[in-house]
């Protein structure tokens, strides 16, 4: 069995290299995305087209602070969780107060 602790230490632990678990309706909506995004692209002018370039790297950026903040946020839930599975005041099935 693998060892979290171990992977954290040695820096093997990166959730954004693991592969995504699309659905079947994730897939349809990106495609739907796409095939929009080829619609109005291809009726834009080329200024037109490299702000709206522009725009979604912008939105990219702001999407990547988020998952960071969420990611950050979950991980302190699941910390305090542990902290309060473990803790005295809690107590433990197996030591009855």
């Amino acid at each position: 069995m693998k060892s979290i602790m171990r992977d954290l230490y040695f820096g093997n632990v990166s959730p954004w290299e693991l592969p995504p678990s699309h659905t079947v309706e994730y897939r349809e909506i990106s495609c739907k995305i796409e095939s929009e995004e080829q619609y109005f692209t291809s009726k834009m002018s080329e200024d037109d087209y490299q702000r709206f370039e522009d725009y979604k790297t912008l939105l990219w950026q702001l999407n990547s602070m988020d998952d960071i903040d969420i990611f950050s946020h979950g991980f302190k839930l699941g910390t305090l969780l542990m902290m309060e599975m473990f803790s005295d005041e809690i107590g433990s099935p197996y030591n009855e107060s």
